[in-house]
């Protein structure tokens, strides 16, 4: 399934003309977002650790997940913002 997704996304990467920036990132940048998705990726492993031994309830976990997702997409991600909604 993975080598599918992979293969839609260059096929329509090349559809659209998206082209590589030819630009690489230091070694700073690249360990700060390594630390940056480490720290995302624990979040999610807690929230299954915290079900699966009686921490909290899968309701409870489910309304972690969902302030997650939103605080992620507007903190990290800086994709969901007040402007984009009223586009639509």
């Amino acid at each position: 399934m993975a080598g599918g997704f992979n293969r839609h996304l260059l096929v329509d990467c090349k559809r659209r003309g998206f082209k590589p920036s030819g630009s690489t990132a230091d070694n700073r940048t690249m360990l700060r977002l390594a630390f940056k998705s480490s720290l995302l990726s624990l979040c999610r492993f807690l929230f299954l650790v915290g079900m699966r031994f009686g921490f909290a309830t899968p309701t409870e976990i489910a309304v972690l997940a969902c302030v997650y997702s939103i605080a992620l997409s507007v903190l990290v991600l800086q994709d969901l913002t007040w402007a984009g909604s009223r586009s639509q």
